[in-house]
């Protein structure tokens, strides 16, 4: 969808609005956590056929004219360039019940039989951003007779018991086409010095403890070879200043300019469908400068209602003196999508409810701090 010298989301939706564009593919993302509602809904509407794989339900898979479920990081052999800018290799964890692929196992044609590493080798060779990743394949050399790395500790039992109800003899355990791990306790015996570790175990040492035995030092580096390429170089400093107060335009006396606040827990789509994530989660909020919170008449913790372009979310008060006065950061828990539709300039209004304790009871402490709380 992009034209030479632009890659960017806005160039392949005025593409898409144009009318020059018939299908798309939204590959594992969800368009309306990346782009005003507005703009995501009018680039939509003028494509004929939507197709989206992805494992989660999202606005955008509910926009879907052909939806395709996609395996999760856990059930998929992948690799992934982390913040530092490093491409790490991911094995898969468990066999998956179903017929669910990897995503990239949907999108290579019917009579393309090419594996995980034969991919990841020719991204090699034809991108040149990509050239260094194919060492972060492993080296078949290091296990003769083709023996591969058991998934499973050596100390793994009940395996004949997990299927006695079905037939009292074991049956054959899976074969796994893409990696050189097997879902089996039988392999290569799993050393300090090993290519590819499955688990940490030490003589006389519990799993925990023996991590040690599998370092250079102490909390050095693992022994293992494999692991990780730097792909991308580090960015150039960026000038020193405050990036909202600059960049931010004014806003006027009945509204305010709206910035997206971040948490560590469920601010990503995939970490806030966790329960365990979700229990640890703040609920919505919004958080103003201690001059506008005078001006507005609000506390901490009180409720506010924040109404953008095409949506609405009821937010506690948090008052925070790093926030430019005119601009409030919102924090959306309950609904991320309501994000696209409060991008810009929103308006606030105090719905004078009590101030609830337990609202922020989950905000993580640089935050509490920046309060003085």
């Amino acid at each position: 969808l992009v034209e030479e010298g632009r890659r960017d989301l806005d160039a392949a939706f005025e593409k898409m609005s144009s009318g020059q564009v018939d299908n798309v593919i939204v590959l594992e993302n969800d368009l309306y956590r990346r782009a005003p509602q507005q703009k995501v809904e009018s680039a939509l509407k003028t494509v004929k056929q939507l197709a989206v794989i992805d494992q989660i339900a999202t606005p955008t898979t509910d926009a879907a004219h052909l939806l395709i479920a996609s395996a999760s990081f856990a059930e998929q052999e992948a690799s992934y360039v982390n913040y530092e800018g490093r491409a790490q290799l991911s094995y898969q964890v468990y066999r998956g019940e179903s017929s669910v692929r990897a995503a990239w196992s949907w999108l290579q044609p019917a009579d393309d039989a090419r594996h995980f590493n034969q991919l990841v080798s020719d991204c090699a060779k034809t991108v040149p951003a990509f050239a260094g990743l194919a060492a972060i394949l492993p080296d078949p050399g290091h296990y003769p007779g083709g023996l591969k790395v058991p998934r499973q500790s050596h100390r793994y039992s009940g395996r004949t018991a997990m299927t006695a109800n079905l037939a009292v003899n074991e049956p054959k355990q899976p074969v796994d086409e893409e990696s050189i791990m097997s879902f089996s306790m039988e392999g290569a015996s799993v050393l300090k010095d090993s290519y590819v570790l499955s688990s940490a175990w030490s003589p006389q040492w519990n799993s925990n403890q023996s991590i040690s035995k599998f370092q250079a030092e102490i909390y050095g580096p693992l022994l293992q070879s494999s692991g990780e390429v730097q792909l991308l170089s580090s960015r150039p400093a960026v000038a020193s200043g405050n990036y909202y107060a600059n960049k931010l335009p004014a806003a006027s006396g009945k509204e305010w300019q709206s910035v997206r606040a971040l948490q560590i827990f469920g601010s990503d789509e995939l970490s806030a469908c966790s329960p365990a994530i979700r229990s640890r989660m703040t609920g919505n909020y919004a958080a103003l400068s201690p001059a506008d919170a005078a001006r507005l008449g609000v506390a901490q913790g009180q409720r506010l209602n924040v109404t953008g372009s095409s949506a609405s979310i009821s937010a506690a008060t948090v008052i925070r003196k790093t926030i430019k006065p005119g601009t409030v950061a919102l924090y959306c828990e309950s609904d991320h999508g309501a994000w696209s539709g409060l991008q810009g300039t929103v308006s606030i209004a105090v719905t004078g409810a009590e101030i609830e304790s337990g609202s922020l009871g989950n905000l993580i402490v640089s935050d509490l701090l920046q309060e003085g709380s």
